[in-house]
């Protein structure tokens, strides 16, 4: 993570990274803070199902 932070930092418009995980998945959002991450409320994922499994 600290790699791909010093990649976005490098890159010209780059102005943060994201990290999306599920709400019912305290593992991974225990990991994105403790990395540094914020949870933010401020976007809405859409998605829709191909079909195919």
């Amino acid at each position: 993570m600290d790699e791909l932070r010093a990649l976005a930092s490098a890159r010209p418009g780059c102005s943060r990274v994201e990290w999306v995980t599920d709400h019912d998945s305290p593992g991974a959002r225990a990991l994105c803070k403790s990395l540094g991450f914020a949870e933010f409320d401020g976007k809405i994922v859409c998605r829709v199902d191909t079909g195919m499994t």
